[in-house]
């Protein structure tokens, strides 16, 4: 449990802009993935109707720290955070 807390500490999503939904309950610990396709675009939440917020590559390395339905939350090694579908990653 002093793991979750230390995360939540560190993945404050208070004032994060580019995420309209923000999901109830974060990973224990982060979760590295590896970007499978040539581009992505990463969105403000977990469905395409959700706007377009950043751009991720093939071989970029991104961390997911929530989940909805097929839907990944994750932030860039650049900090930036958005929510990406499962199938345009591969865990690591």
């Amino acid at each position: 449990k002093a793991e979750a807390a230390e995360l939540a500490k560190k993945i404050d999503l208070t004032n994060v802009k580019t995420l309209d939904v923000k999901p109830e309950k974060l990973f224990e610990t982060g979760v590295k993935y590896t970007v499978t396709v040539k581009g992505a675009n990463l969105r403000s939440g977990p469905s395409t109707d959700y706007r377009t917020v950043l751009s991720v590559y093939n071989g970029n390395v991104v961390t997911a720290y929530a989940e909805d339905g097929d839907w990944l939350m994750i932030k860039t090694d650049l900090g930036g955070y958005g929510w990406i579908k499962n199938t345009l990653v591969a865990k690591q």
